[in-house]
């Protein structure tokens, strides 16, 4: 894959209400009625190129379908689909908990390698949408979802989540994050929210209730929770004080610590070397040394090593150990032990939310019992983006 110097990841959402826009009366027969006449014959169109497109059957899973994972700086897609399901043609495919009719193509470049990857899904039978439409595209240079929805008052809105690499003109690239929201009832004027950050921990805990209300439940429907996982790094440090080193990491320690004094540059480059190769055991056995018994220039090796492990302010870190919604979002990361240790210290800060609450291994467990903790914590049920009038809690996208 050819090396780029700028990759976008979009997320466009256009859609009414998003939670907090209410239609002007409640869903009345005779809208239902009009809106049922143009869905049959929208659907009625569409089915007719649905068919000539070939069904792979069986329902899959939308982790097998694709993942997005965030590599540095940088977005990528990656899919499990069977070779049946890729090719230089568009598949239809049934994914669990997305309804509706969905349309695939994924072209290969190479050894586990994807150049294009288009989703297509068409929903029909909403009761307040005429069409809902979502796209996900990924290519060499860019990545976007997003999704439409027709509605019969003529209002609607968006949400965009964008991210950026950017060079800087010498060389450096800088990421930066924005999400942009519009929402339009259709009667009033438009109203815009903006925010951005470095990246998504950073964007969460400067604009949370933003966040909160218009990204995160747009990436729970699209079962792509774990992208709000906390960073592992900020995770390591907040816990570190609670981990313990194992005996080994502290006798390997205790070998390496005189030869970052040695005399020898070669020597004490190669111990520095040695240390940040070690692993994270390693760097907590020295997270718990005892500086004051280290010279000086130990210290200044010991700064060099831990540096980019220790991001956080020492009472920023305190803080966020005591912070549900951070313990919540580390919950999703790949580390077990931090996920346990996340989970305990919830347990701990939060003893009546998490009554009855355990830990579960699969992911699609882990993002209902998330929704769980965060619904008993926060006292109310966890947002959902949806085109249904004012008091509905059904989601665009329930489970089948």
């Amino acid at each position: 894959m050819m090396r780029l110097t700028r990759i976008r990841l979009l997320i466009v959402v256009i859609l009414a209400g998003l939670g907090a826009v209410a239609w002007a009366a409640p869903a009345d027969d005779a809208r239902l009625a009009i809106i049922k006449k143009a869905q049959e014959q929208q659907r009625t169109e569409q089915e007719k190129s649905f068919k000539s497109v070939p069904l792979i059957p069986g329902e899959m899973s939308m982790d097998k379908v694709f993942q997005l994972t965030c590599k540095g700086d940088t977005f990528v897609l990656t899919s499990n689909l069977p070779k049946a399901a890729r090719g230089n043609r568009q598949v239809r495919v049934e994914i669990k908990g997305l309804r509706g009719t969905s349309l695939l193509q994924v072209t290969d470049a190479g050894r586990n390698g994807i150049q294009y990857f288009a989703l297509n899904n068409y929903v029909y039978d909403d009761e307040s949408a005429f069409v809902i439409n979502t796209n996900v595209n990924w290519d060499a240079e860019n990545f976007s979802i997003s999704r439409q929805v027709q509605l019969p008052n003529g209002g609607g809105g968006y949400i965009n989540f964008n991210c950026q690499l950017n060079s800087d003109g010498a060389g450096k690239a800088t990421r930066q994050l924005v999400l942009n929201v519009n929402i339009n009832d259709g009667k009033k004027a438009s109203r815009q929210i903006n925010v951005s950050g470095p990246d998504l921990t950073s964007m969460h805990r400067q604009n949370p209730e933003v966040v909160s209300q218009y990204l995160r439940p747009l990436l729970r429907e699209l079962q792509l929770d774990y992208v709000m996982a906390a960073d592992p790094v900020s995770a390591w440090q907040v816990f570190s004080s609670e981990w313990r080193p194992t005996d080994k990491s502290v006798d390997t320690l205790q070998k390496i610590l005189p030869r970052l004094d040695a005399d020898s540059y070669k020597e004490r480059e190669a111990a520095s070397r040695e240390l940040e190769a070690g692993g994270l055991d390693l760097l907590l056995a020295l997270v718990h040394q005892d500086k004051s018994s280290l010279s000086p220039q130990q210290m200044a090796l010991y700064e060099q090593v831990l540096g980019p492990m220790l991001k956080l302010s020492g009472q920023e870190a305190q803080r966020l150990g005591q912070d549900p919604e951070f313990l919540l979002e580390c919950l999703y990361c790949d580390d077990v032990r931090i996920r346990e240790t996340a989970f305990a210290k919830l347990k701990a800060l939060c003893r009546e939310a998490t009554t009855g609450m355990e830990l579960p291994d699969g992911p699609a467990e882990l993002a209902k019992v998330v929704d769980q903790l965060r619904e008993r914590i926060e006292g109310k049920p966890s947002k959902r983006l949806s085109t249904q009038p004012a008091g509905s809690t059904r989601p665009v996208y329930p489970g089948k």
